[in-house]
């Protein structure tokens, strides 16, 4: 300590020339005291080697070093000696606290000797500690943050869900157009999303005669009809179904048709005036071509197919009165209040109502007493043979000449 607080040169121009050197040197010292009492942890004489270089400097500017004591006052060379023996002796220290670990020597050799090392690490531990004051300071926030986080997930989640649903309703409506084009006219592709299918429906009329027909017979049975004509009467029934649905179709068809048509090509329209209704008519229509009928009537086939259910209740009351009275007349026994005759009946028009309902609608094929026996449609009753001798239950076409859906039942002669 007494090297940096005792040098005086008594010529002026020599300590001009060496005031660089010598504050080099005694700040050198003061890094390497620092850092030896730091390794030591005695910070209070690292403060008090700073102390000391800072003290030196002022009285070094100042020129307030006291020439008194010989032995206080040093030369350039002194400085350098004294210099190199602080060098040994820090050396030492260092030698002897790296007998522990190699690399230990390496780092503090390194610590003591690099002054900018040492600055620089002291500047990196500053910044550390600005940076942890800054986050600390926006701490408080972070709960805000990951509240706004998580409402903002939740809305992305949201959306994903929308989105989804968005693009199944997009897929099933773009699968019905594509069905409805593929299917339209060509009843060789079946539409898998239609309860009234014709394979279903052939099913379903099959399933008639299997339960319908069966309570029937045994009803007929018992008021002393015999077998044979009891089939008579009830193939009868169907005939007459089949022709009375195939006519109702046909006209409803063609009068939403008309009504279509009559409207789009003279439109009405209609005026509340001083309390009266007045219409209001063009006197001039505009005819359609060929495009616009087929479009108009491809959808007319359509709105049929899809509410022909709906008439299912009123063509059975209809149907009750055009035909089935007079059928009760004939035949006494089969009363209006015979309930196996009106499930029969009313399930028959629901069947074949939609059949009529397809375009181009599914048919019924018959056999006729004495003409060979068709295995291919038909399947035996009770006897076998090569010629037909009654038919029970008709056969289940899917169009007019078209593939099987349903075999049906004759017997055998």
């Amino acid at each position: 300590m007494s090297i940096w607080k005792s040098t005086r040169l008594d010529d002026h121009s020599v300590m001009e020339e060496s005031k660089i050197y010598l504050i080099e040197i005694v700040f050198d010292n003061a890094i390497k005291g620092v850092t030896s009492s730091k390794m030591k942890g005695d910070a209070k004489k690292a403060l008090k080697y700073w102390k000391s270089f800072l003290k030196y400097i002022t009285e070094l500017e100042t020129n307030n070093i006291s020439p008194n004591d010989e032995k206080k006052r040093m030369t350039k060379d002194n400085l350098e000696e004294e210099h190199g023996k602080l060098d040994g002796q820090q050396q030492q220290q260092h030698t002897d606290k790296s007998q522990k670990t190699d690399d230990d020597e390496t780092n503090e050799g390194t610590k003591a000797g690099t002054p900018n090392r040492s600055y620089n690490l002291g500047r990196d531990n500053c910044n550390l500690k600005l940076e942890n004051e800054s986050m600390k300071r926006q701490r408080p926030e972070t709960p805000n943050l990951m509240k706004k986080l998580r409402k903002e997930n939740d809305k992305l989640k949201e959306d994903v869900e929308t989105y989804k649903l968005s693009i199944s309703e997009l897929e099933t409506r773009l699968s019905s157009i594509l069905g409805s084009q593929l299917t339209a006219g060509n009843p060789n592709i079946a539409d898998l999303s239609d309860p009234y299918r014709p394979t279903l429906l052939g099913e379903q009329f099959r399933s008639l005669y299997d339960n319908e027909l069966t309570d029937l017979l045994a009803y007929m049975e018992k008021h002393d009809l015999k077998e044979p004509e009891s089939i008579a009467i009830m193939c009868d029934i169907i005939q007459n179904i089949d022709e009375f649905c195939l006519k109702a179709n046909n006209q409803q068809v063609r009068k939403l048709f008309e009504m279509v048509v009559d409207e789009v090509r003279n439109p009405e329209v209609k005026q509340q005036r001083n309390m009266t209704c007045v219409k209001y008519t063009a006197q001039n229509s505009v005819e359609l071509n060929a495009l616009q009928e087929k479009t108009v009537e491809r959808f007319v086939l359509d709105l049929h197919k899809a509410l022909s259910s709906v008439s299912c209740v009123s063509l059975n009351q209809i149907f009750d009165t055009y035909f089935m009275k007079e059928f009760r007349t004939k035949h006494g026994q089969l009363t209006d209040q015979c309930k196996e005759l009106n499930e029969f009946v009313s399930k028959a028009i629901q069947l074949l109502w939609m059949m009529k309902g397809h375009l181009p609608p599914v048919v019924l094929k018959w056999c006729q007493p004495d003409e060979p026996f068709d295995k291919v449609y038909f399947s035996f009753y009770t006897s076998t043979g090569e010629k037909v001798s009654q038919c029970i239950w008709p056969a289940v076409l899917l169009h007019k000449d078209g593939p099987l859906i349903a075999r049906g039942i004759a017997q055998g002669k």
